[in-house]
């Protein structure tokens, strides 16, 4: 009896922390800057899945593991696509993510080509459009553009993609590079192809749009558009490289405006310079100390 007593105890905890944390994580998703919504929300779901995680390791009989197994199941009803799940005590693994990549007719390609070659495609989900203007582009700025072969490419002129639809579950749309005729339209609330309806259903329902624009001088319609855009809850995030840490090519300067988009849509990126808490670092001070850690491990 008391050994019962014990499990009954454990399973109303349990119990009481998944509705506590649902209940956290609904509330959480009127929120409306995204950055802390969606940090907070992801806390929240990880300590879940600890408790879930002890909950399975209480060596319990058959039939309370199959409740507990049911549970965490029936758990990605309630929470996003991005929580992670216990596959053994020391390792997790991410739940595949599913996001929709366009790039306009603006210059900077070369940040659409390093963006779709640091996400791993064969463990997400990735949908491209490109404009008609943005193919020409390519070509004249790159020479060798290559799309990954997992990459599900889709023409703009078609409506009956997924992604156009708010029933449809997506983490994240970026449009890299967005033209300000592109900005523009969005800002207008035009739905004319695949791409302007995404980025139409993506700020309705409250998700994360994130334009990368590469124009400059901006003019005061620029200005008031990317405001516009702002306040509907969109991310704008300019194509300005930094240069703190001292890239040593154009692939690493590149690479200053990518990392910023994949930290935005919550993919890790190790290669991503990161400034300690003591002052600067430098790159090659950096992977020195990177070298001597996975040396001793």
């Amino acid at each position: 009896m008391r050994t019962v007593g014990k499990r009954i105890t454990f399973g109303r905890r349990f119990s009481r922390e998944f509705f506590h944390v649902v209940h956290f994580e609904g509330k959480m998703r009127q929120v409306r800057p995204h950055h802390h919504r969606s940090a907070l929300v992801e806390l929240a779901e990880l300590n879940f899945f600890f408790a879930g995680w002890r909950f399975q390791k209480n060596k319990l009989r058959a039939a309370t593991r199959n409740v507990a197994a049911n549970l965490l199941q029936a758990v990605r009803v309630f929470l996003p696509s991005r929580i992670l799940l216990p596959c053994s005590p020391i390792k997790f693994k991410l739940l595949a993510m599913k996001f929709v990549i366009a790039a306009t007719g603006a210059s900077g390609t070369v940040y659409l080509q390093r963006l779709l070659e640091q996400i791993d495609c064969a463990a997400h989900e990735i949908h491209l459009i490109m404009s008609a203007h943005a193919e020409q582009v390519a070509t004249q700025e790159l020479d060798n553009f290559k799309i990954p072969s997992r990459v599900s490419r889709h023409p703009e002129s078609d409506l009956n993609v997924p992604f156009v639809s708010g029933s449809a579950h997506f983490d994240a749309m970026v449009i890299v590079p967005c033209s300000m005729a592109t900005l523009g339209r969005i800002a207008s609330g035009s739905s004319d192809s695949a791409l302007l309806r995404a980025a139409d259903v993506f700020l309705k329902e409250r998700r994360k749009l994130i334009l990368v624009p590469r124009e400059t001088p901006w003019n005061l319609i620029h200005a008031r558009n990317v405001v516009t855009l702002l306040e509907a809850g969109a991310i704008v995030l300019p194509a300005i490289p930094s240069f703190y840490s001292r890239p040593k090519s154009l692939v690493d300067l590149v690479d200053t405006v990518v990392c910023r988009i994949l930290d935005q849509i919550g993919l890790p990126n190790p290669r991503a310079y990161r400034w300690s808490a003591g002052g600067r670092i430098r790159r090659r001070e950096q992977d020195k100390a990177a070298e001597t850690s996975r040396k001793k491990n």
